[in-house]
């Protein structure tokens, strides 16, 4: 069960590393709770390709690919959605809720 928990945290980084940027996440560790409400404010397709994207909540990481054959769509589209998921966190709103400087 710990490693599974590490694998998770592991994985909230990396995605918290993409999103913001390495030196940011270090500088200002994000606040979990924080993020789960940032989730909680983005539309629902968007929060889920996110998270089954890296695999946070107990999943394992999908590909582009295999998110594209479950939402019936391009691995393209699929990219676009995860990159607008990712300026839509980097919005102050949501930012303040992660970070708390």
């Amino acid at each position: 069960m710990g490693k599974i928990l590490k694998a998770q945290e592991i994985r909230r980084g990396f995605m918290l590393d993409h999103i913001y940027g390495f030196d940011e996440a270090r500088l200002h560790p994000p606040d979990l709770d924080g993020l789960k409400q940032a989730l909680k404010t983005l539309p629902k397709r968007y929060k889920r390709l996110l998270v089954a994207f890296w695999g946070v909540g107990g999943g394992r990481p999908r590909s582009l690919d295999e998110l594209a054959a479950v939402e019936g769509c391009t691995r393209e589209r699929i990219r676009q959605i995860i990159a607008k998921t990712y300026r839509m966190l980097r919005h102050p709103s949501r930012r303040d809720l992660i970070f708390h400087e």
